[in-house]
């Protein structure tokens, strides 16, 4: 198994955790709205960013040859992933969103998935416009249906190349948007 195909599906894996909170939210479904943003500071290992004090960073490990992976988790399912590839590793963002596209699937443990749908969507990331990948799909369960909508981007940098992966069930998208770009306004990494 190639390196990248095992990091995506690492990042696959972090999804599994969410579905449970997605069944969650359809037994008991909680919208947000937060007026005011308070921040918390994340800072390690020459990464560091701004995040919404309801959030919480879930994971910072090294995977394998060096990769790292930081998940940022807000509690009604919305999810910022940030891998960091040393810059020697070639990262398609194309590659990327369809291998997870394909994961999916096997790794949703309940719920039915509908087809994953793929557009482009840009983002303001430290205020530069990049273009991203944006799939679209829905989990059905106990009769119930939630449009969810993931977007990758890819940051490169001197010493790193760095997937952005930002997730959110489409009812809290408009919502979760303000946290993510808390997130992604304030992305360092040396």
């Amino acid at each position: 198994m190639s390196k990248v195909k095992i990091i995506l599906l690492f990042v696959t894996i972090c999804f599994v955790s969410m579905s449970c909170k997605i069944a969650e939210k359809i037994i008991n479904p909680v919208k947000k709205e937060q007026k005011e943003i308070v921040k918390k500071i994340y800072e390690k290992n020459g990464l560091s960013f701004s995040y919404p004090s309801n959030w919480q960073v879930t994971a910072d490990e090294i995977l394998e040859e060096g990769v790292r992976n930081v998940n940022i988790e807000d509690s009604d399912s919305s999810l910022f992933i940030i891998t960091m590839f040393p810059s020697e590793f070639s990262v398609d963002l194309d590659e990327h969103a369809e291998s997870f596209k394909k994961n999916l699937p096997s790794n949703i443990p309940v719920g039915k998935l509908s087809e994953a749908k793929t557009t482009i969507t840009s983002r303001i990331i430290n205020d530069q416009n990049y273009k991203g990948v944006r799939q679209r799909y829905s989990i059905s369960l106990l009769g119930e249906v939630i449009p969810h909508t993931v977007d990758f981007f890819l940051v490169n940098g001197e010493k790193f190349n760095v997937v952005l992966t930002i997730q959110a069930p489409d009812e809290d998208w408009k919502a979760a948007e303000k946290e993510f770009q808390v997130i992604s306004d304030s992305l360092k990494f040396e």
